[in-house]
């Protein structure tokens, strides 16, 4: 096994590979319509202490992945503010807003946020509550081997169905921050239909009024969730 494995049940956890990475990457962007540069991706991966890993079936690295976490340890302060769509995910700065590049011995208190986390097979035997609760567990447990670190919060902008099922069953609930992606049909001099611009509509919590969308307008839907942790 490769030195730079570390083995979680039937799966082992390896560093993200710029290959994987990508696939990553292009997932994304067809869920989820941010204009989020590709570097930026990167920069989260190597800012995030750790926290960003592959598993993969530990008989075939070469050949065996299994899925994919990238999770920010997020600061406090701008975590909560992420929370209420006051920071949007693709705003987040790791040179400002991640904790993993602090060091000292003062406790930093953090928000583990998850920007991506997906199986590419099928569940693996021995795999308990699935692909995404083990990579949580892995990924809440290097966390709190951080002594420096205190960890208040999970969260997650779900961005599909299956996503929101998945972390609702993970104990997480809503914070009432949403986002949701819209393209209308437009006219061009020629009078033909064309396709306009993605338009982002935020829905803030304690909002009183939503704006009503065409259901055939919208690209894509997300939700902010959250799961805190208690002493």
């Amino acid at each position: 096994m490769d030195s730079s494995a570390e083995s979680t049940s039937s799966m082992s956890t390896y560093p993200i590979d710029e290959a994987t990475l990508k696939a990553v990457y292009a997932s994304d962007q067809e869920m989820y319509p941010a204009p989020l540069p590709y570097e930026r991706l990167q920069a989260w991966v190597e800012s995030s202490g750790g926290l960003s890993m592959c598993f993969k079936n530990p008989t075939d690295p070469a050949q065996g992945l299994i899925g994919v976490i990238i999770t920010l340890p997020v600061k406090e302060t701008y975590w909560r503010r992420l929370l209420r769509g006051e920071i949007k995910e693709m705003e987040i700065v790791p040179e400002s807003m991640l904790a993993s590049l602090l060091q000292g011995n003062a406790t930093q208190k953090v928000g583990l946020h998850v920007s991506h986390v997906e199986r590419f097979t099928e569940s693996e035997p021995g795999v308990r509550g699935g692909f995404a609760a083990t990579a949580l567990d892995e990924v809440l447990g290097r966390a709190r081997l951080r002594t420096d670190w205190e960890v208040v919060g999970l969260s997650a902008l779900t961005a599909t169905p299956a996503g929101k099922k998945t972390f609702q069953r993970l104990g997480f609930e809503p914070t009432g921050y949403r986002e949701t992606f819209i393209q209308r049909a437009t006219e061009g001099d020629s009078a033909a239909s064309m396709e306009g611009a993605i338009e982002m509509i935020c829905t803030y919590p304690g909002d009183e009024m939503e704006t009503h969308i065409e259901s055939s307008c919208i690209v894509s839907a997300s939700e902010m969730a959250v799961r805190y942790c208690y002493p």
